[in-house]
């Protein structure tokens, strides 16, 4: 699925930039600053990714479970016409 790719592959690019980056511990710095500032940023911007993933994956389940309807009731009509199909011949050997 291309959402699976482009989301596996925004993680991946994620997890590189990370391990590059040298985080700071000292408040005091300007530099830790700034890193906390990407750091909140990334993370409302992977928040926002991550609930229009979750939305995708309840609107597909949906979608899924439509389909899976429709096709029960498609498959019941034609168990129906094929029965009434099968009856036909019979009746019609009758008269």
């Amino acid at each position: 699925m291309l959402y699976d790719i482009d989301f596996d592959l925004y993680l991946e690019n994620h997890k590189t930039w990370l391990a590059s980056k040298k985080f700071q511990n000292n408040r005091d710095d300007p530099a830790y600053c700034v890193e906390e500032l990407e750091i909140q940023t990334i993370n409302k911007e992977f928040a926002g990714k991550q609930r229009i993933f979750q939305q995708s994956m309840a609107q597909i389940v949906i979608e899924l479970a439509l389909v899976n309807q429709h096709k029960g009731s498609l498959v019941q009509q034609l168990n129906e016409q094929e029965k009434s199909l099968h009856q036909i011949p019979l009746e019609s050997q009758v008269h």
